[in-house]
Order: structure tokens, then C-alpha cells, then sequence
């Protein structure tokens, strides 16, 4: 099988009352029933009309407040939702062998294709400190368990002054020069070891 870099994703948005997963369900069905993408969905279409049809019978059942039939009426969604999510696997494993095509194929079937967010958090962030002379430094965290070496430099990087170390990936140095641009890098260490200096940012201070 051949999968994207930027892998398309299937997004299963259920509601959260039967009457609306069961018009939900069933504008699935009809999508790919007949849809040349989709030539033996697993599991069959047949099989979650099935399920939908008892869903709605338990929905309506419910309302009559008989007890034990609220009970029914769970036990028949979860089996609906359960035979949706292998739906969903199957609809994203044919996406995943047309990559090209792959929304498409996803929007083909009644589903909607998940938000990708093209924002990622950077390894180190500086912000300006609450007072003058003061600054924020926050990293992206490695591990559960790590601690974080932080340095700065006044000299384009020639040189490099360590602050206190942290056990969180954060930290705040203070006593620079405002106006003056400074360096910020760190490293962590793991249960792995001793990682790599960050590519310094530059930040001038305030």
C-alpha cells in the first residue's frame, strides 16, 4: 500500500442523539451504495442497514418510557456506532491507496475529511518577561520525564551563558540589557540521554 506524506484523514463526526446518527448513517449508506470506490465495504452495507433499521425501531420504541427499552435502544447504537468506525477504516484504507484522490474518495462516501492544521509548535519560543530586562522562554516538551538546559549569548553566538536548569520546558531569565539582542537555545535530557543544542532565536530584549 502507498501512503501519502500528507496523509488525507477520515473524519467521523457522530451526533449525539439516535434520531440524527440514524439520517447520518443513512446518508452513508446511500453515498456508497453503487460508489465504484467502494466494490465490498467491510463491513456490508447490508449490515449496518440492518443496524440502522434497529436503531430507529428502538428510538421510537424509547419514547413509549417502557423500562428496559431505553436499555435496547443503547445497546442498538452502539452496535451501529461500532459498525461506522470499521466503516470509516475501510473508507480511509481506500483513500490511503489513491492518495490523489483520496478527499474525494472520503467526501464520495458521506464522510468529511479532517482538518489538518499546518501549525506546529516551534522547538523554543521567546516572549517578553512581566518586567524590563526580563525574558520567557518556552520549549516544545521531549519526554514526560526530562530536564532542560537553557543558555544565552550577547555575542552572536561566540559565547554562551548557562541559566538554571529546569524540570519543566520552561523558564524565565532575567537581568539583560534592553534594547540589546540576545541568543536562546536549550537541550534536554532523557531517560535517552543527552539531546542536541536547539537552532538558537534571537529576541531583542525589552
Amino acid at each position: 500500500m502507498t501512503v501519502s506524506m500528507h496523509r488525507v484523514l477520515v473524519a467521523l463526526k457522530l451526533p449525539s442523539t439516535a434520531p440524527e446518527l440514524v439520517v447520518l448513517s443513512q446518508a452513508i449508506v446511500e453515498a456508497m451504495r453503487g460508489n465504484t470506490w467502494f466494490p465490498a465495504p467491510v463491513p456490508s452495507l447490508v449490515n449496518v442497514q440492518t443496524a440502522i433499521n434497529r436503531l430507529a425501531k428502538a428510538e421510537t420504541a424509547a419514547l413509549s418510557m417502557t423500562l428496559g427499552l431505553k436499555q435496547a435502544r443503547n445497546e442498538a447504537r452502539a452496535t451501529l456506532v461500532g459498525l461506522l468506525h470499521r466503516l470509516k477504516a475501510y473508507v480511509q484504507g481506500v483513500a490511503d491507496e489513491n492518495p490523489d484522490a483520496a478527499a474525494a474518495i472520503i467526501e464520495s462516501a458521506g464522510l468529511s475529511v479532517a482538518a489538518r492544521s499546518n501549525k506546529s509548535k516551534p522547538p523554543l519560543a521567546v516572549f517578553p518577561g512581566r518586567v524590563s530586562g526580563a525574558v520567557r522562554l518556552a520549549a516544545k516538551a521531549v519526554a514526560k520525564v526530562a530536564s532542560y538546559e537553557w543558555q544565552v549569548s550577547e555575542d552572536a553566538g561566540h559565547t554562551w551563558v548557562g541559566l538554571r536548569k529546569t524540570l519543566q520546558a520552561k523558564t524565565t531569565a532575567f537581568a539583560l540589557t534592553p534594547g540589546t539582542t540576545y541568543g536562546f537555545r536549550f537541550r534536554a535530557t532523557t531517560r535517552r540521554g543527552v539531546g542536541d543544542w536547539c537552532e538558537a532565536i534571537w529576541f531583542m530584549v525589552q
